[in-house]
Order: C-alpha cells, then sequence, then structure tokens
C-alpha cells in the first residue's frame, strides 16, 4: 500500500489549530443563523416597513421550505407552498401576539406576499433539486443572507413619497349653499368600507371655527381629535387646511385594548387637505376633495395602490354626506 506524505495543513488540522471541512460547514451555518436571528430582532426593534419585510422573509420561508422538501418527489409543490403559507401565518400570529403588529397590517401586505413566497418555492425546489459539485449548504445560506442586505437598505433609506389624492362628486346645489354647509358644523355618517370599519381613521364631524384671527377646522375622528389650520378660505370656492400635529392614521385590529405598532408613527403623514367648489350651472357644482400626504412604506407601487384606495374611500364618505344635506 502506497503511503502518502501529510502535507502541512494536513497536520494542522489533526492537530486541532485549523477547522476540518465539517467544522468550516458548521461554523458557517452557525453564523448564517446567528445573523439571520440579529435580523429579526433589529427588524422587531426599528419596526422597519419595507424591501426586508414584505418580500425578502416571505421568499426566504418559502426558498427553506422548497429546499427542504425538494429531495422527496412525493412532496409536491402545493403541499410546499400551503407549508410556507402557514410559515407566515405563524410568524404573523406570533407578532400578534406579542402585541408588536396587528391583523388590518397584515391583511393588506397579503396580496404582496404571495409573489416572494412563490419565486422563494420555485427556487428552492431547483436548487434542493439540483445536482452540484458545492456544498448546498452554502448556497442555502447565501439566500438566507438576503435579509441582512435588505435590511441595512431599509435602515439607511429614509426618503419619502409625495402623493395626492383628489376625489370629486357633482351636487346638485347652488355654491353658496354647499358652502354654507361645509363652514358649518357637518355630522358624516359612519362608513361601511370594511377597513374604515376595522380601524383606519375617517372623520365623525367636522366644524369652523375662528380663534383670536385664525380659522381652523376641528374635526373628531374614529381615533382621535384633529386640529386642522385653515391657510386658505375662499369664500363659495376654496378651503385648504393643514393639521397641527400628527393626525393618528389607524388603530390595529389586535387581541389588546390598544398596541403602538412603530408604522403608526411616522410612516403616513397628512400635509394638508383640500375642498373646491367649481360651478357647472346655476345649480349645480363639482366639488373635489382632496389630500396631499407622504409615506415611506416600500415597495412604494404596491402601497401606493393602498393608500390611494383608502383615503378616496374617506373622501367619499365625507363628499355623500355633503352632497346628501345640500339636496
Amino acid at each position: 500500500m502506497e503511503n502518502f506524505e501529510k502535507t502541512p495543513l494536513d497536520q494542522l488540522e489533526e492537530a486541532g489549530v485549523i477547522l476540518s471541512k465539517r467544522g468550516w460547514r458548521w461554523l458557517y451555518l452557525c453564523l448564517t443563523f446567528f445573523i439571520g436571528v440579529i435580523t429579526v430582532l433589529l427588524l422587531l426593534t426599528k419596526g422597519e416597513y419595507g424591501w426586508t419585510l414584505f418580500l425578502a422573509i416571505p421568499f426566504t420561508v418559502s426558498f427553506v421550505m422548497g429546499f427542504i422538501g425538494a429531495p422527496k418527489p412525493e412532496t409536491g409543490c402545493v403541499t410546499i407552498l400551503v407549508r410556507s403559507l402557514i410559515g407566515l401565518l405563524i410568524t404573523g400570529a406570533l407578532l400578534m401576539a406579542a402585541g408588536a403588529e396587528g391583523g388590518i397590517c397584515f391583511l393588506m401586505a397579503a396580496g404582496l406576499l404571495i409573489l416572494p413566497t412563490g419565486l422563494g418555492l420555485f427556487f428552492g425546489r431547483l436548487l434542493g433539486s439540483a445536482h452540484l459539485q458545492t456544498n448546498k449548504m452554502y448556497i442555502l445560506g447565501l439566500f438566507i443572507l438576503i435579509n441582512p442586505s435588505t435590511l441595512t437598505y431599509d435602515l439607511l433609506d429614509h426618503s419619502q413619497v409625495e402623493a395626492t389624492t383628489t376625489t370629486e362628486i357633482i351636487i346638485n346645489a347652488a355654491d353658496t349653499m354647499i358652502w354654507k354647509k361645509l363652514t358649518q358644523k357637518v355630522e358624516f355618517n359612519k362608513s361601511n368600507n370594511f377597513f374604515l370599519k376595522a380601524g383606519i381613521s375617517y372623520p365623525l364631524d367636522m366644524e369652523l371655527q375662528q380663534v383670536d384671527n385664525q380659522y381652523f377646522l376641528k374635526c373628531n375622528t374614529t381615533n382621535g381629535f384633529a386640529n386642522l389650520r385653515v391657510d386658505t378660505l375662499i369664500q363659495n370656492k376654496k378651503m385648504v387646511f393643514k393639521p397641527e400635529q400628527e393626525v393618528v392614521p389607524m388603530r390595529e385590529m389586535s387581541i389588546y385594548p390598544k398596541i403602538d405598532a412603530p408604522h403608526l408613527h411616522g410612516y403616513f403623514e397628512n400635509q394638508y387637505g383640500m375642498f373646491e367648489i367649481e360651478p357647472l350651472s346655476a345649480g349645480q357644482c363639482r366639488v373635489r376633495a382632496q389630500t396631499h400626504y407622504t409615506y415611506r412604506i416600500t415597495p412604494v407601487w404596491y402601497w401606493a395602490l393602498w393608500s390611494d384606495y383608502l383615503v378616496d374611500k374617506m373622501h367619499q364618505n365625507v363628499l355623500n354626506k355633503i352632497k346628501m344635506d345640500c339636496e
């Protein structure tokens, strides 16, 4: 039998000075796991709502499920997809049980979670079934490291998106009558919209008041009081107002009486609102309600749809009451 002379690296490995291949593998997996735990803890404490929470984590969960189930031919894609969704639901339930999140956010995010969950499942099964020279666990770890990468971006990105939602309605009444209604106390009907009923803020009443030489539009909302400073007041035409302090955007659905989720502060801010009356004839006018706001929840393209939809529903509730009272 031929004897091979041991290399210095072999001698160091046997002496315990350097790690063996298995040792390096375990060290890599432990470091990956540690980084993953730190990522989740930072996400919970910092409360960042962006690429990590809505895309990277759903992708990773389904990727791991697909990777683990790939070597078993009897485990179909549908089964793994269901397991992935159950994993996401359990994660959401734990956050709600801990009082860190509420149900409205998860319901609105449901449509966004489908794409990364499906992609994660596809790539997980693809990698798990592939015949590679490199140990698959190293590649699995690289995919898991997507999460701290996206979280770093979310923590550093403080940019805000400006948006404006405008809603119009035709009211069969003179501009003077509509203006009189807008400048008196108005009590609005309760909304039938599910999300507004569940906790999204909308006004219950409003009244124009003068304090010294300044006009204010004072509103009681479903989640508190809003004091709006009127900056522009053109009789029978336009009223522009701005909030004096932060207006609570929503009250989360939760098993607890009150939770203080991070996305309730600074993620959606109302910059100004406006009523505008445009006469179409002697007895008919077009009335516009407009809200200009900023938000910093990403991906922007998805949350823009929700914010525009909900602000429009709030506008409709206000304008329909004005129309009902004037006609």
